[in-house]
Formats: C-alpha cells, sequence, structure tokens
C-alpha cells in the first residue's frame, strides 16, 4: 500500500514528537522541522488522529509521565523537571486538568511492582 504525502508528514511528525517532546512542545517547531505550516500540519493531526498536533505532544509528555509515575520512586517535582516544566505545581495542576487526578492519585491507584 502506497502512502501519500500528507501521511508521509504525519508518519514523521510523530516521529519527531517521540524524540524531542521533551524540550519540544510547540506545534510551530514541529511544522518548520517538516516544512510545511502550522495549519497544514493541523489539518493532517485532525484528518489522520483526531487531534491536534498540541494534543499529540502533550499526550506523549503525560505518557511519559505516567510511565515515570509508575516505574520509579522520583517526587512530583523530579519527574516535573526531568519533563521541562517550570514547577512541581504547574506539572501537577495540569496533569490533573488532563487526566483528572493528581499526580500523587496516579501512583495512589496504580499497583506497584517494585
Amino acid at each position: 500500500m502506497r502512502i501519500n504525502k500528507a501521511e508521509e508528514k504525519l508518519v514523521a511528525f510523530v516521529q519527531l514528537v517521540n524524540d524531542n517532546y521533551l524540550t519540544q512542545r510547540s506545534p510551530k517547531w514541529y511544522a518548520d522541522e517538516l516544512n510545511i505550516s502550522v495549519n497544514y500540519l493541523g489539518r493532517i493531526c485532525k484528518r489522520y488522529l483526531l487531534s491536534t498536533p498540541g494534543e499529540v505532544i502533550r499526550e506523549e509528555v503525560w505518557k511519559e509521565a505516567q510511565r515515570m509515575l509508575y516505574l520509579t520512586n522520583q517526587s512530583v517535582a523530579e519527574i516535573a523537571y526531568k519533563l521541562g516544566f517550570e514547577s512541581a505545581s504547574y506539572f501537577s495542576t495540569a496533569f490533573k486538568r488532563d487526566l483528572k487526578c493528581t499526580p500523587e492519585e496516579f501512583r495512589e491507584i496504580m499497583p506497584r511492582f517494585h
């Protein structure tokens, strides 16, 4: 099966996000790296992923946050710092807004194996 140019750009975008989400959170940065407009990036994300570029980036950040909360004993502040948040309180607020629980609550509800 042959993929079209939009699908090629989408695959490249997802790979860029996987490689750079810790340091790059701006959809414009990704669009610039792909030599496309932010609007075009938004259209292909909406069409194929049903999400905005910002949502795709945030989803990757939250997956890593959850992984770190689950697999490590690092403090919420340490995790926030490693994920590039300006403060632990902003990280906790954003985590709760997007994931509907605090990082501490996430740790409490997830079974721990270590």
